[in-house]
């Protein structure tokens, strides 16, 4: 087996060492590496505490673009749509895969408070009180 070059997937398999974390697994996809973001903990009465790892959709769909001499972004996204998505949905403890607002770079401006804003008028619910940055 050929030696691959992934950092995040090294970095995140160096935590999962440490002494707290002994016995926690979490399921990678190393040939998305450059689409690790990170990681979260997770825990069931059947599998116990494990961890799952979090990818970014679009950096996955970047990944397959430049590992493949053939696809370009619009196949890439129907692959991943087919192939990937179909299948981690129904795989135990499966990685996380998100949309990632900032590489779209459609974020969404919040001109009001949204803490003043009538329930069901935001479609962004803060998670407590008014925050520093909404001033």
């Amino acid at each position: 087996m050929s030696e691959r070059d992934t950092p995040n997937h090294d970095l995140l398999h160096e935590i999962l060492l440490e002494e707290e974390f002994e016995g926690i697994h979490c399921l990678v996809m190393e040939e998305f590496d450059d689409a690790l973001l990170g990681y979260y903990f997770a825990e069931s009465e059947e599998d116990g505490r494990y961890a799952r790892a979090v990818y970014s959709r679009e950096l996955i769909i970047d990944c397959l673009v430049a590992q493949s001499d053939f696809m370009d972004e619009p196949a890439a996204e129907e692959y991943f749509e087919y192939n990937i998505m179909r299948s981690v949905i129904y795989t135990p403890k499966t990685p996380l895969i998100i949309e990632d607002i900032m590489y779209r770079r459609t974020l969404y401006v919040v001109t009001e408070n949204p803490v003043e804003t009538a329930a069901g008028d935001h479609p962004c619910d803060p998670t407590k009180g008014d925050h520093c940055c909404d001033s």
